[in-house]
């Protein structure tokens, strides 16, 4: 056998192994430095691989590694599954069929900002699904902190690029044929970009003010027994079974608000519950209300009560997140923007002035749209509140990713969530309090959190690294067209 074909066979053996790691790609696996060893492996096996047909091979195997997390943590068919898995798989692969095909006509250094270029735009294209970013590959580096707090100067699309263009940089350097001078000068190019970025971060999380005031948090969690958004798809109940609900209802609030006393006598300024704590008939909102209010006035706190108001013979609930004042005055009522049910939210992020800085609130999946939650920013908001309900495979992987926008826009994220990892963070991802739902009895957490947050570059420009990564791939395609009509000329 020769060495071109061995060197071949050895590339398919990488591209199966990377493939595999995709595994540690996602969900509750997560694991930050594996993900980025399975992209430079699958970049070198893809330009190593002789036989084109056999990039088929690493490519499904990437999918059905993701296919193994997504199976069985939402309430899906095998079929959707399967859709998912192949969806959430199209910007790996499709960037890595890119880069084998186009990379090296365009020379060296243009060459290594095709893989990135593309997987950034189609993991893009993904969250119009619409599923956010919730299977971006940045996620994936949440615990990173020297790769993270890159995203608060351009946006965590800037970082996924910026990560994924070192990696291309590193496989064109180590492993690639072409011009020694164009690698070395490749090479000298990713090693500044990867030192400046570095510095940044370690600037940004050295200069955030550890000895600022802080307020204290309690946020609350209290294990239902049914999934009572449920109830509501069934259709309308008798009376004997809106009667049980309600018993049952009643159980679940009483120790909510029980929770919320031990809350406020430990000294909690702000007490909160995760989303969909406080399950009510539409007959009971008043109740609620009153209740809520007199919680709040008495104790001398603001409280974000998360009541789920059921609705009569609808399919519709009110998936709410209410502030109350030390007053008792009702501050906000917000619903649920980005919810698989049916939603009548007005797409506002709400906000409030406190003592203890601008508080702002959304719920769960909202919190996986950067472009939404740049009103945050916008808002001046140091703390944002983020009740949740996840499942174990999703745990802790969904709590943090809002950490990122957090560091996005320089605010302090709380995020509260029911059968999940509930976290608190700094606005420089630095890990304030954590409590595993699963391995904690008393699912009250308590957070020390700063009541001021930072300007962030990226909280003052937006969104527009994303449609700068955009017009480099059309200038590459463009690139590529000119030259093979100029080819065709030359020829002719």
């Amino acid at each position: 056998m020769d060495g071109s074909k061995k060197n071949g066979w050895f590339a398919f053996a990488c591209g199966c192994v990377g493939a595999a790691l995709q595994y540690f790609s996602i969900w509750k696996n997560s694991t930050g430095p594996l993900a980025i060893l399975s992209i430079l492996l699958m970049l070198y096996a893809f330009r190593g691989i002789k036989d084109s047909r056999l990039v088929l091979i690493p490519a499904l195997l990437a999918a059905a590694a993701k296919f193994l997390m997504i199976h069985g943590a939402w309430d899906m068919g095998v079929g959707a599954e399967i859709g998912f898995s192949l969806l959430v798989s199209v910007p790996l692969i499709v960037s890595l069929l890119a880069d084998r095909f186009f990379s090296g006509r365009l020379g060296t250094l243009a060459g290594s900002f095709v893989f990135p270029a593309v997987f950034v735009a189609l993991d893009y294209l993904v969250t119009l699904a619409p599923v956010g970013m919730f299977f971006a590959f940045i996620n994936t580096q949440t615990d990173e902190l020297l790769i993270a707090n890159t995203a608060s100067l351009f946006g965590s699309w800037f970082s996924e690029f910026a990560l994924l263009w070192l990696a291309d940089a590193a496989v064109t350097c180590a492993a690639c044929s072409g011009a020694p001078v164009l690698r070395r000068r490749l090479g000298a190019a990713a090693l500044a970009a990867a030192l400046v970025l570095t510095g940044y971060s370690v600037l940004r999380q050295t200069a955030a003010d550890t000895g600022a005031e802080t307020v204290r948090v309690g946020s609350v969690t209290v294990e239902h027994p049914h999934d009572y958004w449920s109830i509501t798809d069934a259709g309308t109940p008798d009376d004997e079974t809106v009667a049980a609900n309600k018993a049952e209802f009643r159980e679940v609030d009483d120790a909510v608000f029980s929770l919320s006393q031990k809350a406020a006598d430990g000294g909690a300024k702000i007490v909160f519950w995760s989303e969909g704590e406080y399950p009510i008939y539409e007959d009971q909102l008043d109740d609620f209300t009153a209740r809520a209010s007199g919680f709040a006035r008495s104790n001398g706190v603001y409280l974000m009560a998360t009541p789920l108001v059921l609705r009569y013979g609808r399919t519709k609930n009110d998936n709410l997140c209410v502030m109350f004042g030390p007053d008792g005055a009702q501050l906000f009522r917000y619903e649920k923007t980005y919810s698989w049910y049916p939603t009548d939210s007005d797409g506002v992020i709400p906000s409030v002035e406190t003592p203890y800085g601008t508080i702002s609130a959304v719920i769960c999946f909202d919190a996986d749209f950067p472009q939404f939650l740049h009103q945050a920013a916008r808002n001046g908001t140091d703390i944002l509140l983020v009740p949740g309900f996840d499942t174990e495979a999703i745990s802790p992987y969904h709590t943090k990713c809002s950490f990122l926008r957090g560091i996005e826009n320089g605010f302090s994220v709380i995020r509260q969530a029911n059968a999940s990892t509930s976290m608190a963070c700094s606005c420089t991802g630095e890990v304030l309090s954590k409590q595993d739902f699963f391995a904690t009895p008393e699912r009250l957490m308590v957070s020390d959190v700063p009541i001021r947050g930072s300007k962030t570059l990226y909280g003052i420009t937006g969104e527009w690294f994303i449609h700068a990564d955009f017009a480099l791939v059309f200038a590459g395609v463009w690139i590529l067209i000119v030259k093979k009509r100029r080819g065709k000329e030359s020829a002719a």
